[in-house]
């Protein structure tokens, strides 16, 4: 039995719909957000480090998560990158 042009095609068509199912795609998905940091009297911290910690939660067994750190500006505000 020879395979004919359509069949090849729909091979094809389901590799490369498996392919873009499974293939990793980098997304950002994290809100901007801006966050002051205040001692107990109300005063901004300068120059303290604030840490943001993210994952994917399916894939924490193998440890895959990523943090980032910022420090403070002189008036105690921090803000991730997005």
């Amino acid at each position: 039995m020879a395979v004919t042009r359509f069949q090849l095609l729909i091979v094809v068509l389901i590799c490369l719909v498996i392919f873009v199912i499974l293939a990793p795609i980098e997304t950002n998905l994290i809100p901007q957000w801006t966050v002051q940091v205040v001692d107990v009297n109300g005063n901004a911290c300068a120059n303290m480090r604030v840490t943001q910690s993210w994952g994917h939660y399916r894939l924490y067994l193998d440890g895959n998560s990523s943090s980032e750190d910022r420090l403070t500006g002189l008036n105690g505000y921090a803000w991730n990158a997005r």
